[in-house]
């Protein structure tokens, strides 16, 4: 394990009274991921929780081929990078 993941493994580890994981189950789209992550990271900054913001490119397992799997790799992680990096700098 390199440095910067045992740093963030022992944030997390030792958030009190936990940590939070949450976000959309598939990406919509910049505008969708960006108001979930700012709501959701003011309601845990409120109660003093950390937030760990995740959600899916590409979510396979549907009921049906027809539904929307996500914008896939390539888009889904320029969307998150963009608009998780914009959020993080607004807060900051």
């Amino acid at each position: 394990m390199n440095q910067q993941e045992s740093t963030f493994y022992h944030e997390l580890k030792g958030s009190d009274p936990f940590f939070l994981m949450a976000g959309p189950n598939v990406i919509q789209s910049e505008e969708h991921i960006f108001k979930l992550c700012r709501q959701i990271k003011q309601v845990t900054d409120s109660v003093g929780i950390k937030l760990v913001f995740k959600s899916s490119f590409d979510k396979a397992n549907r009921t049906s081929a027809k539904s929307f799997r996500g914008p896939g790799i390539d888009e889904g992680l320029k969307v998150l990078h963009s608009r998780v990096q914009e959020f993080i700098m607004e807060s900051s």
